[in-house]
């Protein structure tokens, strides 16, 4: 049987879970390739994300690399939202997700933090 007290604890720890699983957020960083640069886009543009350079349906240019990282508790959209950010700032037409993984970071709470990183590739039709 359950008191009161201990109710109230579950609920308290299950607000901070919550409270976690709300603040997970997504960041993305953008280095720009060769020495032609581009103005942003619009920021209104569509920015069309694919899996493969060979999915590419026209010629296109390298604008840059987009590197995208989040918690584990971040939704893999919205990690790829905030690089097609990045990809637009460079003058990007398209963002072409290029590979992924894990990384595992000793400092957490339970010994064990997760970080999911996407790396992208930023192009611009010709």
């Amino acid at each position: 049987m359950t008191t009161p007290v201990s109710r109230r604890r579950v609920l308290a720890r299950c607000g901070v879970a919550l409270a976690l699983l709300a603040t997970a957020c997504a960041s993305a960083s953008a280095v720009r390739l060769g020495e032609q640069t581009f103005s942003p886009r619009d920021e209104n543009a569509t920015i069309v994300v694919y899996e493969s350079v060979d999915e590419l349906p026209r010629p296109f240019v390298k604008v840059g690399r987009v590197v995208g990282e989040g918690s584990d508790l971040a939704a893999f959209a919205s990690i790829v939202e905030v690089m097609k950010l990045r990809a637009r700032e460079l003058g990007g037409d398209a963002l072409v997700l290029t590979g992924g993984g894990l990384l595992l970071d000793g400092d957490g709470d339970c010994g064990i933090d997760v970080d999911r990183t996407v790396h992208g590739l930023a192009v611009r039709w010709q």
